[in-house]
C-alpha cells in the first residue's frame, strides 16, 4: 500500500465516525449539550488559571547598583553579644594555647586498642588478596 491509499482510509475512518458522533449529537440533544457546557467550564477554568499566575508580583529591577557607604553592621540582638566578630585574620599556625582546648592525647590504652584495630583490618585484607 502507498501513501494514497493509507490516507485515503484514514479519510473513510474519520468520516465514518464523524457521521456517528453528529448522529448521536442529533439523537441525545440534552447529553450533548451537557458535556459540551462541561468541556467550556474547564477551558474557561484553564485559562483562568493561566491568567491568574501570570499576573503575579513583577521583578523590580534597580538602574542604579547598590554603593555601600559605611561597613555592613549585625543588628543587635541576644543572640550576638557585643564581642562579636564579624570576621579575624587566620594565622598560619596555631599556637599551643589555641590547641589545648580542642586537642586531648589518647591514653596508652587506646592507642593499643586503635593499634590492635588497625593490624585486624590489614590481616583481614591481605588474607583476602589473591
Amino acid at each position: 500500500m502507498d501513501f494514497k491509499q493509507k490516507f485515503s482510509d484514514i479519510k473513510d475512518i474519520l468520516t465514518v465516525k464523524f457521521a456517528d458522533l453528529r448522529d448521536f449529537i442529533k439523537e441525545n440533544k440534552k447529553i450533548s449539550m451537557l458535556v459540551l457546557s462541561l468541556i467550556l467550564v474547564i477551558l474557561l477554568c484553564i485559562v483562568l488559571i493561566f491568567v491568574a499566575a501570570g499576573s503575579g508580583k513583577k521583578k523590580v529591577i534597580l538602574d542604579d547598583p547598590l554603593i555601600l557607604t559605611s561597613d555592613l553592621m549585625v543588628p543587635p540582638n541576644p543572640a550576638n553579644p557585643d564581642s562579636f566578630q564579624l570576621s579575624r585574620t587566620t594565622k598560619d599556625k596555631w599556637e599551643v594555647d589555641e590547641i589545648e582546648p580542642y586537642f586531648t592525647k589518647p591514653s596508652e590504652k587506646e592507642t593499643h586498642d586503635l593499634s590492635k584495630a588497625n593490624d585486624k583490618l590489614i590481616r583481614e585484607l591481605l588474607e583476602a588478596a589473591p
